[in-house]
This record gives C-alpha cells, sequence and structure tokens, in this order.
C-alpha cells in the first residue's frame, strides 16, 4: 500500500500543475497489501493512455515502481476488473460515474485520490459563440451521468442555462432552474 500512495503522490504532482481532476480508483473487495514493485492501472482512450504513460515513467525514475497500463475501450471494464482484482487502480472516472456505476452493479469502487480531468467544450458547426445559439435552439448531451453535470456546469457557465446550485457536478436535465433561450436539451 505504501507504493502505491507513493504512485498517486507522483501523479498528483505531475497533474496539479493542469488543476484538473479525474479520480483513481481501487475497490473495497480489495484487502491485500501492496506487494512488489509493479501497480495495474486501468485507463480509458488514447489520451489517457498516454498521460498515463509519461506518468509511469515519472514513478519508474523517481521512485522504481513500474506501472502497467491496461487500455480499455468502455467504460465499465476497468471496474469490473477493480472488483476482480485484476486491477489496483484505474485512471479515468470522476466521482459522479463510481456513484452511478456502484448503484448499478452492486460494486464497491471508490475513489482513493484526485488527479486529472478531461476538458469539456462546447462544440459547434453552425454557431461560433454561445450568444449565437438561437431561441430554441438543440444542444446535445452526453449520456454518462458522469459528464452529465460537468456539461450541464458549462451551459451554465457559458450564460445559456442555470442550474440548481445544490446539486453540483450530480445535476441533470430536472435540476435546470433557468432556460432563457427555451433551448432544447
Amino acid at each position: 500500500m505504501k507504493n502505491i500512495k507513493r504512485v498517486f503522490g507522483i501523479v498528483l504532482s505531475i497533474l496539479l500543475v493542469s488543476g484538473q481532476w479525474l479520480l483513481p480508483a481501487a475497490s473495497a473487495e480489495e484487502t491485500k497489501e501492496f506487494e512488489g514493485e509493479t501497480v495495474i492501472v486501468g485507463v480509458v482512450s488514447d489520451t489517457g493512455l498516454e498521460l498515463w504513460e509519461y506518468v509511469a515513467e515519472k514513478a519508474l525514475e523517481e521512485e522504481g515502481i513500474t506501472l502497467e497500463l491496461v487500455l480499455f475501450n468502455d467504460y465499465n471494464q476497468p471496474n469490473v476488473a477493480l472488483q476482480n482484482g485484476s486491477l489496483d487502480m484505474s485512471g479515468f472516472q470522476g466521482h459522479p460515474f463510481i456513484k452511478s456505476w456502484n448503484e448499478d452493479n452492486d460494486g464497491s469502487v471508490y475513489a482513493i485520490a484526485n488527479t486529472l480531468l478531461m476538458p469539456l467544450g462546447l462544440y459547434s458547426e453552425k454557431h461560433a459563440t454561445p450568444d449565437d445559439i438561437p431561441e430554441g435552439g438543440s444542444i446535445a448531451l452526453p449520456n454518462d451521468p458522469s459528464t452529465l453535470g460537468r456539461a450541464l456546469l458549462a451551459l451554465e457557465i457559458a450564460g445559456l442555462i442555470e442550474v440548481d446550485d445544490e446539486v453540483g457536478i450530480y445535476a441533470d436535465e430536472e435540476d435546470i432552474t433557468a432556460n432563457p433561450k427555451n433551448l432544447e436539451i
């Protein structure tokens, strides 16, 4: 466990510069002590893999810890692997995703640290700025609980909607308190 904590320290120090967060996660069912100098980390996306390859280099250089990176193309599979013990940790998910996954899968995955949160943006082929979106315009939202709340908060920051402050990153469409342009969301 001591070496895993050192890996998190390295990850955090490398990623603090970005000011953005994701969560490494572990399973509550994993109670074994860390033995050896290898930590198996599940990642999702080529961007996540590239980032963790850099972290792996630093972990090996600075602490002598080898990170074995396992790339998944599905957001659920790393948590399945955490539950069954074939991963030591994952590095791709936020609190809402962990909460939702645990509820849907009777899981025991939990966050053990904050690392990186991938940027989230507004994209349009029709409008150059959020102000250009017309009355009654249509906006598509992500369909996963981890990104939905962040997307709604991004729309709020852009001045397009208002979201109930009480729910924060756990917001969904029902938490929109104002929609002055009557946007179809």
